[in-house]
């Protein structure tokens, strides 16, 4: 793994993760991390990346975007934007630039459809994974293990402005089919116990009505952020979900592993 720094736009700086595959021009996989806009790092998602890189046979690049209270809407996006346009305009990277994917969990499935929804001609697929889709202030229904309601308000009001909550490339729930249209092919994943899953399920819609391919796993007993908990090493001390549970949430997030590598290896095939 190496660390590079990236210029922004404002001319702010933040860091790329870049993790290397043996194998020559493989695909590269954009990682975005989650946290609400507030919080995480790309630190957190380096175990990840590395699997994913190993299994999936690809390069991985994961995003150190800035967030909220240093930055508001749309300064994180921008960020996002602006690396994946470093690392296509950087020889010193070699991967292929048709096979381009974005993958984001969460507040970062957010910024993964905002970055396509600009560039979406410069990339292969995009994988949303538990995304949050949907930022204006409202009241969920309560799933027990699922972020509470006021708690994706805060977040959401850390980040964006009241008007900015409705648009389109952050609320994508509203977004129209023409906008759709320009969606790439989407890897889907949904939480069984998580409030999120009804953001996914609205775009999943919205997408086959514009004709966008759509693939979506719900995994059932799946908690918010299983993927990205179970990577990191921090499972075992959400003592609080039972051995069993705990159990379940390993299995899978082994097995999202398998569905991106099974998504990227089909898009791969047809081009």
């Amino acid at each position: 793994m190496k660390e590079f720094l990236v210029k922004t736009r404002d001319g702010a700086e933040i860091s790329l993760l870049y993790f290397t595959s043996d194998k020559k021009n493989a695909p590269l996989i954009v990682d975005i991390h989650g946290g609400g806009y507030t919080g995480g790092s790309a630190k957190e998602d380096e175990n990840l990346c590395r699997v994913l890189s190993e299994r999936c046979g690809v390069n991985v690049a994961s995003v150190d975007y800035r967030y909220a209270p240093l930055v508001r809407y749309p300064k994180a996006t921008d960020d996002c934007k602006d690396a994946l346009r470093y690392l296509i305009n950087n020889t010193e990277f070699d991967f292929d630039r048709e096979k381009i994917f974005l993958l984001g969990h969460s507040a970062g499935g957010n910024a993964v459809v905002a970055v396509s929804a600009e560039m979406g001609d410069l990339i292969a697929g995009q994988i949303l994974d538990y995304p949050w889709l949907d930022v204006r202030l409202n009241r969920r229904p309560y799933i027990k293990y699922s972020i509470p309601a006021f708690k994706l308000n805060f977040m959401s009001k850390a980040y964006f402005r009241r008007e900015d909550m409705t648009m389109h490339d952050a609320s994508a729930v509203l977004m129209t089919s023409d906008e759709a249209k320009k969606m790439p092919k989407t890897l889907l994943i949904t939480c069984g116990r998580d409030t999120l899953k009804y953001d996914g399920e609205a775009f999943k819609r919205i997408l086959k009505n514009a004709g966008v391919s759509v693939r979506h796993k719900e995994y059932a007993d799946a908690i918010h952020g299983f993927v990205e908990i179970y990577f990191s090493g921090r499972m075992k001390s959400n003592f609080w979900l039972g051995k069993s549970l705990i159990m379940a949430q390993e299995k899978m997030a082994e097995n999202f592993i398998e569905e991106v590598k099974c998504f990227i290896d089909e898009i791969c095939s047809d081009r």
